[in-house]
């Protein structure tokens, strides 16, 4: 990664590594050393983490939180991951296209993270 990408942390899921990195008011995925990717519907700005997912052409906003700690980021992804697998259960989302839509290569259950297949 070039300099003007922040280091914030990284997860270790299945033997990969997948980094995260904060750009100005983005965030990047390092998925492996040549994959990187921008993480669509979070954003920080002015300390506060921005959640929204696209539905049926519009944004739906998931509640702010205040960014204190790479924690709260983490809070922000599961929370973000577990509206779309309630709108999933809901048979509003398309469930063979889930991982492109949440634009990660993980999926949260139960507080818990495992990689997509």
């Amino acid at each position: 990664m070039s300099g003007k990408y922040t280091y914030l942390f990284s997860f270790d899921l299945d033997d990969k590594k997948i980094n995260i990195y904060r750009n100005n008011k983005f965030l990047i995925i390092e998925k492996d050393k040549i994959t990187q990717n921008l993480i669509k519907g979070i954003t920080i700005e002015n300390d506060i983490i921005h959640s929204k997912i696209i539905l049926n052409n519009s944004y739906v906003y998931l509640p702010d939180i205040k960014y204190e700690s790479n924690n709260n980021i983490i809070e922000a992804l599961m929370n973000r991951d577990k509206y779309i697998e309630l709108l999933i259960k809901k048979d509003k989302i398309i469930n063979r296209n889930i991982c492109q839509k949440k634009n990660l290569p993980f999926i949260c259950n139960n507080n818990l993270i495992s990689i997509c297949a």
